[in-house]
């Protein structure tokens, strides 16, 4: 699967095991660019998402510095989704992001290189 992967939630006790949904790779110049789509959103949790792109970008500030540079745009099903969908991305996303961008940060701050290509 070139560019595309099936994420899944870990079941438990009271959920079984599932897909959340098709996350492809659009665009992408390794170690600079990635931009992705997320769609056929199959868990019943993102009930109110149609699609999502994200994108990051490194880009060098001088040497030793970089800037990272995350972006989201997800979409409603419909206009009555449209709240559920806000309070998503501010809350939940928005949590998601900040880890990550913490992960950056302990990577930067290791001072050991770090390349990934698919």
């Amino acid at each position: 699967m070139d560019g595309i992967r099936y994420p899944l939630i870990q079941g438990n006790f009271f959920i079984k095991t599932h897909r959340i949904f098709k996350d492809k790779i659009i665009e992408k110049c390794d170690n600079r660019f990635w931009k992705w789509e997320l769609t056929n959103f199959t868990s019943p949790y993102l009930f109110f998402a149609y699609k999502a792109i994200g994108s990051w970008e490194v880009q060098k500030l001088s040497t030793g510095k970089i800037s990272v540079l995350y972006s989201y745009s997800y979409f409603s099903k419909n206009l009555l989704c449209h709240p559920i969908n806000w309070l998503f991305v501010k809350i939940q996303l928005k949590g998601m992001m900040d880890k990550a961008l913490i992960g950056i940060k302990t990577q930067a701050e290791s001072n050991k290189d770090f390349y990934y290509s698919t």
